[in-house]
């Protein structure tokens, strides 16, 4: 089994309290259903601050990543079909998912 980071985009954000017991509930629910395959659960970021070559700049114009998930599966695109059911994506937000890479003697 390899390892995918999922790096969500967008997010939802509950109104009332009874909304936000309905968006963890459905969170729990996916999770339960990745079962051992979800090797980290879901981490929401803040603040952001871009570095380049140009110098340190604060976060991005509507783009930022909200949070991360790690997960395990076969392939790459098994990975996406899991991520599928993440609750972002059926409230219309995105997961980028990236299969993370072995480097030998690291």
């Amino acid at each position: 089994m390899r390892s995918y980071v999922l790096i969500y985009h967008g997010a939802v954000r509950p109104g009332s309290d009874d909304e936000m017991r309905e968006m963890m509930a459905e969170w729990g629910a996916w999770f339960q259903k990745l079962g051992e395959a979800l090797v980290d659960g879901s981490r929401p970021f803040g603040a952001c601050k871009v570095v380049e070559r140009s110098g340190i700049k604060n976060g991005l114009n509507g783009d930022a990543a909200s949070g991360y998930s790690i997960i395990k599966a076969p392939n790459l695109d098994e990975a996406a079909a899991m991520a599928s059911g993440c609750p972002l994506v059926r409230h219309g937000s995105r997961v980028l998912v990236h299969e993370t890479m072995a480097i030998p003697g690291l």
